[in-house]
């Protein structure tokens, strides 16, 4: 099984899939220092001093979706492969994503196979 430090994740991997100039808001944390010349729009929330909201600048969508991963491998699944991790984290993306919808998940996710289906026919 895989023990892993959510906060190793690889950076610049992370961001290569975003649009440069997009917003980004964190922490304080050193491994972001770079956002800012690679060509983001970087602000901070300083969670050493106490601020965590300040205007539109928080990390707390981010902080509650890491929580529900790690609440979910660590309570149900209780370990995770590195072989499948990026599976179980695709799961809870899209449960995080769909998580105000009305319907429930599972409908939620047929009605995901139904329209991807349709297209392929």
């Amino acid at each position: 099984m895989l023990s892993f430090d959510f906060s190793q994740l690889y950076l610049p991997d992370t961001f290569r899939r975003r649009t440069k100039f997009t917003k980004v808001y964190t922490d304080e944390s050193s491994i972001y220092r770079t956002l800012t010349w690679e060509g983001y729009g970087h602000e901070t929330v300083t969670h050493s001093k106490g601020e965590y909201v300040r205007g539109d600048v928080h990390t707390n969508r981010v902080e509650g979706f890491w929580r529900t991963v790690k609440l979910g491998i660590h309570g149900v699944y209780h370990g995770v492969s590195r072989k499948y991790l990026q599976s179980y984290l695709d799961e809870y993306t899209f449960r995080y994503n769909h998580r105000h919808e009305p319907r429930s998940m599972f409908a939620s996710f047929l009605g995901r196979v139904e329209k991807a289906s349709g297209s392929l026919a």
